[in-house]
């Protein structure tokens, strides 16, 4: 009888170790990612800038629902000193999508595209338009890179409010 007590007990508990091993190494994944990333070349009046000191400043939440799926919440802030006019800035707050093609341990190559309103901000020299204009933002991103685990480095080719080339951290908790 103690045979077959200590048999059973053995075999609960390596079925016990053996399912937890699985549920854990299933979600091998973060599910919050914060960001900050600057951004060259951003895509102005639907247009990408011509103005190579155009530079804008990018903040980012994104919630991951599994390793190839996410929804991002982006947060757009331009300024750029032109010859037309004196000053050009806007804020885009955005919603957007990311893709995971491929993620490994310490490598994740994946697209974002995002959509939302552009608040535009233009003070003229010659005094013709002073005010705001809200317009349609967008972003599409179809090569992005990120490099690290916990701490990333972020490297992100494509067209929009957020630039074409974006350079940036990452934290995933």
């Amino acid at each position: 009888m103690k045979k077959i007590i200590t048999i059973l007990l053995i075999t609960i508990t390596a079925t016990t170790v053996h399912a937890q091993e699985t549920s854990t190494s299933e979600q091998n994944f973060y599910k919050h990612e914060i960001g900050v990333s600057y951004g060259i070349l951003p895509s102005v009046l639907l247009l990408p800038a011509l103005n190579f000191s155009a530079m804008t400043l990018n903040f980012d939440y994104t919630y991951n629902f599994n390793k190839k799926h996410a929804i991002t919440a982006l947060l757009t802030y331009y300024q750029s000193f032109l010859k037309k006019w004196e000053n050009v800035y806007y804020i885009a707050p955005q919603i957007g999508y990311k893709y995971t093609y491929l993620q490994t341990n310490n490598f994740t190559f994946f697209l974002t595209v995002a959509v939302g309103v552009q608040l535009l901000y233009i003070e003229p020299n010659d005094g013709f338009f002073q005010g705001f204009v809200p317009m349609f933002a967008y972003q599409i991103s179809p090569l992005c890179f990120s490099i690290g685990k916990k701490h990333n480095f972020d490297l992100g080719l494509g067209l929009g409010s957020q630039g074409i080339l974006k350079l940036g951290y990452r934290y995933k908790f």
